[in-house]
């Protein structure tokens, strides 16, 4: 059960737990620092605390050898149960809508070409359409010579050299 709040500040302190192990692990054991210490003080579930992007680059910003000793973060409640913790300063949650990765995907399908075109004029259009007509009696006309060429040759005998 969280507690009822909607926004908080906390100021966490990594040095202690970041200190007691390798060098190669102190960045991932400061986001697993701030994870317990949010679950603890907000009486999160634990798996519900979500790390936001500038808090994420703030601690790997200079290696993950070399956390920051100390943190500044936000911590806001969502409506679903969990918690969104991000640097002082920047920005807080916001649930982005489905309509954008639909229109993502529309792309995605699309060609280079049928993108193009969409920004192609009427003459444009035209003269785009007597090309492609051009290009395949081109390839029809490569297409029948290949056939042609594919025919196997009749060997004849040649004349023996004495």
């Amino acid at each position: 059960m969280v507690k009822d709040f909607e926004i908080r500040r906390y100021n966490i302190h990594l040095t202690k737990d970041v200190s007691r192990v390798p060098i190669n692990r102190k960045a991932s054991r400061a986001i697993v620092t701030i994870k317990k210490f949010i679950e603890k003080n907000t009486r999160a579930e634990k798996g519900s605390v979500l790390i936001g992007n500038e808090l994420n680059e703030a601690l790997w910003n200079r290696s993950r050898s070399r956390p920051p000793a100390k943190v500044s973060v936000f911590v806001q409640n969502l409506k679903d149960g969990k918690v969104f913790v991000n640097l002082e300063g920047a920005p807080l949650y916001v649930k982005k809508e489905k309509k954008e990765k639909k229109e993502k995907e529309d792309k995605k399908g699309k060609g280079l070409e049928e993108l193009t075109e969409d920004f192609k004029t009427d003459k444009e259009k035209e003269e785009g359409k007597k090309d492609k007509k051009k290009e395949s009696e081109k390839k029809e006309k490569v297409a029948v010579k290949t056939e042609k060429k594919s025919e196997p040759k009749k060997k004849t005998a040649k004349p023996k050299k004495k």
